[in-house]
């Protein structure tokens, strides 16, 4: 596009000054990639997005906290299932050790000693559970949040190992409620929770975007617009040769 210009009031110096400042402007834009670099460029725009910045922040807090909830509450569940894990090897071999038609004495003790090591086992997971202070999913810390250790077992006769086989029961039905707690928690509050930060999140860093990022294209374009117009007003100008002040300004762009 060639553009005119008239002798007169639109190449002076004051103009050109004018000029060569939009032109620094959106330099800056340009390289920041930002609309808003300082509180004039626009100043009701700055206070819109440094609310939103504030409440961002705020956000991203709360995602680093869900984050380290459903961490901690992974890690509790990890303690329950080996919980289980040892409760159902315990009666796997309490259900062996009754079946006295296939197992001799030296099987017997053998057996017993796994049944005891699986035991001592389960207890200091439950000793874990209590130090490290894990709690159930809705606070507590009382006796409903974490199982009992389990006591000696007998297993002295068939009516001794059923009553064995039932504490074990017990024992796994509470540490499979628990870890279902915990489950719960994580899928229906802490990871619904956490969906719903993460949107409001995006939505919120979509709109600051919008007010203090540089459209490109269109400032791009506005840039080569302001380069010619002062290399035309210029050109025009250098009949009286313009002042080595107005030319550094521009190649410094």
């Amino acid at each position: 596009m060639e553009i005119m210009l008239k002798p007169g009031r639109s190449a002076s110096p004051n103009n050109i000054n004018l000029g060569i400042d939009k032109l620094h402007k959106s330099a800056e834009k340009l390289a920041s990639g930002r609309r808003i670099n300082k509180a004039s460029d626009d100043p009701a725009g700055l206070i819109i997005s440094e609310k939103m910045r504030a409440n961002i922040t705020a956000i991203e807090q709360e995602l680093k906290q869900i984050d380290g909830q459903i961490n901690r509450l992974e890690i509790a569940d990890e303690h329950f299932d080996r919980m289980g894990e040892s409760l159902i090897r315990i009666r796997e071999l309490v259900i062996t050790a009754a079946n006295e038609s296939i197992v001799d004495r030296q099987s017997m003790a053998a057996i017993n000693q796994a049944i005891e090591n699986e035991r001592r086992n389960f207890n200091r997971l439950v000793e874990k559970v209590a130090a490290d202070d894990i709690q159930s999913p809705n606070g507590n810390c009382d006796a409903d949040s974490r199982p009992e250790k389990m006591a000696e077992l007998s297993l002295a006769n068939a009516a001794e190992a059923t009553k064995a086989i039932e504490t074990i029961d017990r024992k796994l039905a509470e540490v499979n409620r628990i870890r279902g707690e915990i489950g719960a928690e994580i899928k229906n509050n802490r990871q619904s929770m956490r969906e719903e930060l993460l949107l409001k999140l995006g939505n919120l860093s979509s709109a600051r975007s919008a007010i203090v990022d540089v459209d490109t294209a269109a400032e791009f374009n506005r840039f080569v617009n302001q380069k010619i117009m002062i290399e035309s007003q210029l050109a025009f100008r250098a009949q009286t040769k313009p002042s080595a002040d107005l030319v550094s300004r521009l190649l410094g762009v």
